[in-house]
Order: C-alpha cells, then sequence, then structure tokens
C-alpha cells in the first residue's frame, strides 16, 4: 500500500486527457515498487496545462526528461514517449469527502536543496540574530503592578492528606 512520500518511479503509461473545464493535461501512470507487498503498485497523477499551473507543469515535464524549450507538446505520445522512464514521484494524503486516499502531488523531487552559498548566508543570518536581538526577559518577573491584587503567599497545602482508615465497625457489610 502507497504512503506519502518522494519514491523512484517507473512510466507505465501517459495520455492526454481534458478536464470539465477544458484544461488539457497529461495524465502519467507510474509504477512504485511497495517496499511491503514486494511488488509494483500503479498511480496515475495529471500534469495539468493551466496558465496558474505552467511553471509547475514546465518542471514535471522536464522530471519526465522533455524539453519544454526545444520539443513540442504534440509530440508527447506520437515521436515522444515517456514509457519506461524512471522519474521521482511525490505522493501526498488527500481528503475528500471525509475519505483519506494517497495522490501524486507531482512528478519530480520538487524544491532542490539549497546551493552551499544559500546555506552559508543563512547560518550568517542565524548567528547575526542572535548578536542583534536582546536577551530574553525573565519568565518569573512581573510588571510592579501586575500582581498587585494577588496574595503574597499561596495558601500552605499539605502535599499529601493523611486519611484516617475507617474502624472495623463502620464497614457497612
Amino acid at each position: 500500500m502507497l504512503t506519502a512520500g518522494k519514491f523512484k518511479g517507473r512510466v507505465v503509461w501517459h495520455g492526454w486527457v481534458t478536464s470539465q473545464a477544458g484544461t488539457p493535461g497529461l495524465a502519467v501512470r507510474v509504477g512504485i515498487m511497495d517496499d511491503f507487498a514486494g511488488a509494483e503498485e500503479e498511480i496515475t497523477g495529471t500534469i495539468w496545462l493551466s496558465l496558474k499551473a505552467m511553471g509547475m507543469a514546465r518542471g514535471q515535464l522536464k522530471a519526465l526528461g522533455f524539453d519544454c524549450d526545444t520539443q513540442e507538446l504534440s509530440e508527447i505520445g506520437v515521436s515522444v514517449s515517456f514509457i519506461d522512464r524512471e522519474c521521482d514521484v511525490t505522493l501526498k494524503e488527500e481528503e475528500y469527502k471525509g475519505k483519506v486516499s494517497i495522490k501524486v502531488d507531482r512528478f519530480g523531487a520538487g524544491a532542490p536543496p539549497p546551493t552551499k552559498d544559500a546555506l552559508v548566508k543563512a547560518q550568517a543570518g542565524l548567528r547575526g540574530a542572535k548578536k542583534a536581538r536582546p536577551p530574553y526577559p525573565d519568565p518569573n518577573a512581573m510588571p510592579p503592578d501586575a500582581g498587585a491584587d494577588l496574595p503574597l503567599e499561596p495558601p500552605k497545602r499539605p502535599l499529601r492528606e493523611e486519611v484516617t482508615p475507617p474502624a472495623e465497625g463502620d464497614i457497612p457489610f
């Protein structure tokens, strides 16, 4: 049974689809090795080609080995086939009408890890933040008049109340 996460997949089928709103999409079925069952499980995801999703679609097509700058979409399924190509697949849990299922979130690994230069800058920022920030106030300190109407000391209570067991004649049975 597939779970949310990132996996290696192998394309087993792909084909063009159209949404109810008329948006074109490329449905891609991948086989993902299920380590528990020892078999390949298939799952289908769609790369939607709406104006809002173009950046994401470009990255997903690239993950499948398609170059949007030199190849034409109309070639997919004609002279370009993704079958048997390996790609990273990110799966996520999605709830719909109270039912949770696993869906393809994206083809490809998502955002790349940060570069070494980006990590060096982030480290410098973290160290600078430590020096620039005033020390944290004492969490036990109260402003002078904050507790003016509170009693000075909490009432004393014994840590454990002593309970005297009932005498033998006091037990009703």
